[in-house]
């Protein structure tokens, strides 16, 4: 999208019109199941609400665009979902809707003052409702007192469900395959011709993949089991021994590389195109022991 808006930073253009461009550029994947096109348009509409749609030039959408992002990534409020915290990181931010965990809030008597501060940070974090969980075998001291202070009239006290949780979500796991796990030159190696490339710009946020071993690499397949990329060899030496407990793999977002990230001048000589995609995916795994399978 913007290297679509370079062209145009001196033109004066509406933010309607942005818009326009912004889903002819995104093409299928302009919508909200999309959490980055989506995130984009979310922000694109803000500039249109502030700028109340007037002709602008183009570079300061393209300038506000740029500090929202920013602003996204430096607060992590980003695609939609439950945002899990603890309340420290949590200080300075606030959700309509909040949830306090129970578990671990029984202060030593030399801290109790401040843990009670603490736990009062995390309540001021809701703007509209407040629940807090409470444990049967650890009860947490600070919520009787809200009780008794309270004396029902604002807080409501529901019982316990009984319903038990399956085993197996109990011991289901999430991990990121994040830039450090994933082999970033894999498809920069391959000539623009290879399929590969044509086999990754066809993968969407939320598509499933696959993990095959294949001689000594750990190859990330695509939905059909093409090689579009592989682990890193510590990713490798630390998945490979566990590749039966994985249950899925989703790909949540596709990052462009560019042969000018690579610094390393022997490295860069191995490179055959100038930019490709690679997937950071997100991998449900169990830990309950299971028989290697050599793909997942």
């Amino acid at each position: 999208f913007f290297a679509r808006l370079a062209p145009l930073r001196q033109d004066l253009k509406r933010a309607t019109e942005l818009e326009s461009l912004l889903v002819d550029a995104a093409g299928t994947r302009a919508s909200s199941q999309h959490p980055w096109w989506g995130l984009l348009l979310t922000c694109l509409q803000t500039w249109h609400a502030e700028s109340g749609n007037s002709e602008l030039p183009v570079q300061q959408a393209i300038d506000y665009l740029w500090e929202a992002l920013a602003e996204q990534k430096r607060d992590r409020f980003m695609g939609r979902g439950v945002f899990l915290s603890t309340v420290h990181f949590a200080k300075g931010t606030e959700f309509d809707h909040v949830f306090i965990a129970d578990g671990g809030w029984n202060p030593r008597k030399d801290a109790e003052e401040e843990e009670r501060r603490v736990y009062y940070v995390g309540m001021t974090r809701a703007r509209q409702t407040l629940s807090f969980f409470r444990r049967r075998d650890e009860q947490n001291p600070f919520v009787d007192v809200l009780q008794k202070k309270l004396n029902g009239e604002q807080l409501v006290v529901l019982p316990p469900g009984e319903k038990t949780i399956p085993e197996n979500v109990l011991l289901r796991r999430y991990d990121i395959f994040g830039m450090t796990d994933v082999f970033l030159d894999f498809a920069g190696r391959m000539a623009v011709s290879n399929p590969v490339h044509q086999h990754l710009e066809k993968i969407n946020v939320g598509d499933l993949v696959q993990l095959k071993c294949s001689s000594d690499k750990l190859e990330i397949c695509s939905e059909g089991g093409y090689p579009v990329a592989s682990l890193s060899k510590s990713a490798k030496g630390q998945w490979g021994p566990s590749l039966g407990q994985i249950e899925s793999v989703k790909v949540l977002a596709m990052i462009e590389r560019r042969s000018d990230d690579v610094k390393d001048p022997a490295y860069k000589a191995l490179l055959k195109v100038d930019n490709w995609d690679v997937p950071i995916l997100e991998v449900v795994w169990s830990t309950a022991t299971a028989n290697i399978d050599s793909t997942v």
